[in-house]
């Protein structure tokens, strides 16, 4: 049989699942947290930059420094203040201010 099958019925959501509450939520930088501090070990600690959700392809700096369109998986950074910020697709700022000792 060299035929097509038939085509689908339309569909009707009648009763939708509800959003999760993070997606309600305006996103943020939940590590490293604004006023953490670090402890370097033989002079130097890893970082690992976390958002409470997906932002998509943002731009991510840190001192002002351009790291990439993806959120970096690790940071490695020595004794000193740092910011780390990301600009949303939408042009949202999130940063985060921290130190590592």
């Amino acid at each position: 049989n060299d035929r097509d099958p038939p085509a689908p019925g339309t569909w009707v959501v009648t009763n939708p699942l509800p959003l999760p509450d993070i997606a309600n939520k305006p996103p943020v930088l939940t590590s490293p947290m604004t006023g953490e501090v670090f402890v370097a070990v033989d002079g130097r600690t890893v970082i690992h930059p976390r958002v409470n959700r997906d932002l998509g392809a943002s731009h991510w700096f840190l001192n002002d420094r351009f790291l990439g369109a993806d959120r970096p998986e690790r940071l490695e950074l020595s004794t000193g203040s740092y910011e780390l910020r990301c600009v949303t697709p939408t042009g949202q700022v999130l940063a985060s201010r921290f130190r590592v000792e």
